[in-house]
């Protein structure tokens, strides 16, 4: 499981290289306070970090017979799932972390903080849901298929309705954070954490029942 693991961990950790000092570059040079600006750019470029190099492996896995590969590797079904769904949750564990770094760097007023914090988190808990649903989709139909008649819909369409979502209520608001203080004050920002993280845990026991290998 640790070869699937580390050979699916490079494109993240390449993305994440390019991407974690560009928008530590670009916020800290563009703003002084943390408001809906740095909390929409950090939120948007989670569903980056986690569905481009996802894209990209499967691609990769596709062109070069990987899943035929695997398959004839001395590991059990779940063995391969469970590679296949540990980076991403790794690579969602260090964008959490730098995000929560990046915003300590800015004057925050009030509950802000614990608001952008709270956004991050149910940010990449959707953007974990995506990966989960393209790869339960990956394994019962097969990356070609399965990228012809669903990825639009589980991939470009949240991540558009997510931008538009956070563009809106940024507009809304004004851009003041502290008229959302009850969200990060009540329970919902962990109960759609946990629900999401349940979700994955879900949708990769059930790539793990297909009987077919993906390809």
């Amino acid at each position: 499981m640790m070869g699937i693991v580390r050979k699916d961990a490079g494109a993240f950790a390449l993305l994440l290289l390019f991407v974690v000092p560009g928008s530590w570059l670009y916020l800290l040079a563009t703003r002084d306070a943390l408001d809906f600006g740095v909390v929409f750019v950090v939120g948007a470029l989670s569903y980056l970090v986690l569905m481009v190099p996802v894209l990209h492996n499967e691609i990769h896995e596709s062109r070069h017979g990987g899943y035929l590969f695997l398959a004839a590797l001395p590991i059990g079904r779940l063995q391969l799932v469970q590679g296949k769904f540990a980076a991403p949750l790794a690579a969602s564990i260090v964008y959490a972390l730098q995000s929560f770094a990046l915003f300590a760097r800015f004057e925050a007023a009030g509950g802000a903080l614990a608001f952008a914090r709270a956004c991050a988190l149910v940010n990449l808990a959707l953007g974990l849901c995506l990966v989960g649903l393209y790869y339960a989709g990956v394994f019962r139909f097969g990356f070609t298929a399965f990228l012809r008649y669903a990825a639009v819909v589980i991939v470009v369409i949240p991540y558009v309705a997510a931008m538009l979502l956070d563009d809106t209520v940024a507009a809304m608001l004004g851009g003041d954070i502290e008229r959302f203080a009850w969200f990060f004050r009540s329970p919902l920002p962990a109960a759609v954490v946990a629900a999401a993280l349940a979700a994955y845990a879900a949708l990769m026991r059930s790539a793990a029942r297909t009987k077919e290998v993906a390809r």
